[in-house]
């Protein structure tokens, strides 16, 4: 098992520059992979436009916590992408 700790790590060494983050919401052992170029891959957290729907702080707070890691774009397993500077502003 890879920590998140330790997750720079084994991309690095299949050429991919970025970190493996927790991201609970869907699920609490839900992650995420987060490129440095500001792409992250994030399963089957649902969508920034849908968390206002469920009414769930965990998944409110990791939306919350996502710009801090420089994102532009958000691509979902079950859904397009979201262009996060854009999208990134709910209640």
């Amino acid at each position: 098992m890879l920590s998140c700790d330790a997750s720079r790590a084994f991309p690095a060494n299949l050429g991919i520059t970025g970190e493996v983050i927790s991201t609970p919401g869907h699920s609490e052992d839900s992650v995420s992979l987060v490129l440095d170029s500001g792409e992250a891959v994030v399963g089957d957290l649902y969508p920034i436009a849908q968390v206002p729907l469920y009414d769930n702080p965990v998944l409110t707070e990791t939306w919350q916590n996502l710009p801090a890691h420089h994102l532009e774009t958000i691509c979902y397993a079950h859904s397009l992408s979201d262009d996060i500077s854009s999208t990134l502003s709910f209640k």
